[in-house]
C-alpha cells in the first residue's frame, strides 16, 4: 500500500531488479521504500562513494537514516529525492520531505530568481538551506544572466600574473630582500586561511530577512549553496574578487608599507586565495582516490557536509585548523 498521492507517478519495482542494478555505473538503492537511481550523485558523496558502494541494490534506509552511523539532514532528503525512479512493490513508503514541499513552491527554479528572492523574506534562509543541490538556476533574465557565469579556472589567468608583478615589485623595486619577500609571502598565504574562515562564517553566512539584506546574501554565497554542483558559479566573478582583491589590498598598506614587504603578503593571500578555489572545486567536482592524503579526504567530507549537513560547521576550506580552534569542527562522516 502506498502513503503518498505523489507515489502514483512512479512504477513499482522489485527487490530483485534492483539487486541487479548494484556497480558504480549502474547503481540503485532502496530508502523509505522507494527505489533511488543514485549513479551520477556518487561521486558527490560528502563521505565519498565507498560508504555507499555496499548498499547498492539493497534497501539502505537503516543506515540512511541512523542519527549516530551516517546522520544526514532534511537538504540531503530533498537531494535524494531527485533521483527517486519507483517504490518497492508492496511496501509503504515514507516521505521525509513532504513537510517542506511548501518552500520548494516559493520560488519557480526555471525563472529569474533576482525578483522571487526580493519577495522572499524571512522565508529566504529557510529556503536557502533546505532546497541544496539544484544543478542549474537562472539568476536573471537579461544579458547579466552571462556575465554570471565564469569557468572556474579564470582565477589563474587573472591572480597569477597579479602575484608575480607584485612580487618584483617587492624585490626588485621596492629592493626587499629574497628572505624577507619569501616570508611574507608565507605569512599572506596563513593570513588568507584567517580571512577565509572570518568571511565565510561572519559574512557568507550573515542571517538576512529584508530584501536587500536576502540579495546581498543570496550573491556573495547562497547561490553556491542553493546549486553547489554548478561549476560556471564556484568562483568569486571576476569584479567582485577584484573588489575584494582591491579592499585586501588597501588594508595590508595600513600595516605593511611596500617597503616592508606588503607587496609580498598580499602576493601570498593572492596565492591562498588559488589554492582556496582549487581545493573547492575539487571538493565539489573531484573524486576520491585511494592515493589520496588522508587529511585531504576528511577535508573533502567536511567542506561538503557543510552543504548537505550542517551549514553552521566546517567553515574552512583551505584548513581546518580555525574550525578546531573557535568550535566550528562537525562531524567527519
Amino acid at each position: 500500500m502506498l502513503r503518498n498521492n505523489s507515489d502514483k507517478t512512479l512504477r513499482p519495482i522489485t527487490s530483485a531488479e534492483v539487486e541487479t542494478h548494484s556497480s558504480e555505473n549502474d547503481a540503485w538503492l532502496i530508502i523509505d521504500g522507494y527505489v533511488h537511481n543514485i549513479t551520477q550523485f556518487l561521486s558527490e558523496h560528502p563521505g565519498g562513494k565507498e560508504i555507499v558502494l555496499p548498499y547498492l541494490g539493497k534497501d539502505a534506509t537503516q543506515i540512511f537514516s541512523s542519527e549516530t552511523e551516517h546522520a544526514h539532514s532534511q537538504a540531503a532528503y530533498t537531494i535524494l529525492k531527485k533521483y527517486r525512479i519507483g517504490v518497492l512493490d508492496g511496501k509503504t513508503t515514507t516521505d521525509r520531505v513532504a513537510g517542506s514541499e511548501y518552500l520548494a513552491g516559493l520560488v519557480d527554479v526555471k525563472k529569474a530568481m533576482v525578483p522571487q528572492v526580493w519577495r522572499l523574506g524571512d522565508n529566504y534562509q529557510k529556503w536557502i538551506h533546505t532546497q541544496t543541490g539544484l544543478e542549474k538556476i537562472i539568476i536573471f533574465d537579461n544579458f547579466l544572466e552571462k556575465l554570471s557565469r565564469w569557468p572556474w579556472y579564470y582565477i589563474f589567468f587573472m591572480w597569477l600574473p597579479v602575484i608575480t608583478y607584485l612580487l618584483y615589485l617587492s624585490i626588485f623595486v621596492n629592493n626587499v630582500t629574497v628572505v624577507r619577500a619569501f616570508s611574507f609571502w608565507v605569512a599572506g598565504i596563513l593570513i588568507w586561511a584567517g580571512v577565509e574562515y572570518y568571511l565565510h562564517r561572519f559574512i557568507f553566512h550573515v542571517q538576512t530577512s529584508s530584501p536587500v539584506g536576502n540579495l546581498f546574501h543570496f550573491f556573495i554565497h547562497g547561490i553556491h549553496h542553493i546549486t553547489p554542483t554548478d561549476s560556471t558559479r564556484l568562483t568569486f566573478p571576476p569584479f567582485f574578487a577584484l573588489f575584494v582583491g582591491s579592499a585586501l589590498y588597501r588594508f595590508y598598506e595600513i600595516f605593511v608599507s611596500p617597503e616592508l614587504g606588503g607587496q609580498a603578503l598580499f602576493a601570498g593571500s593572492a596565492t591562498g586565495y588559488l589554492f582556496y578555489d582549487t581545493m573547492h572545486y575539487y571538493f565539489h567536482h573531484g573524486e576520491v582516490v585511494p592515493w589520496m592524503p588522508e587529511l585531504l579526504k576528511k577535508m573533502k567530507t567536511l567542506h561538503l557536509n557543510h552543504h548537505y549537513k550542517d551549514d553552521t560547521k566546517n567553515y574552512g576550506v583551505t584548513s581546518p585548523a580555525f574550525d578546531w580552534i573557535f568550535g566550528t569542527m562537525g562531524s567527519q562522516k
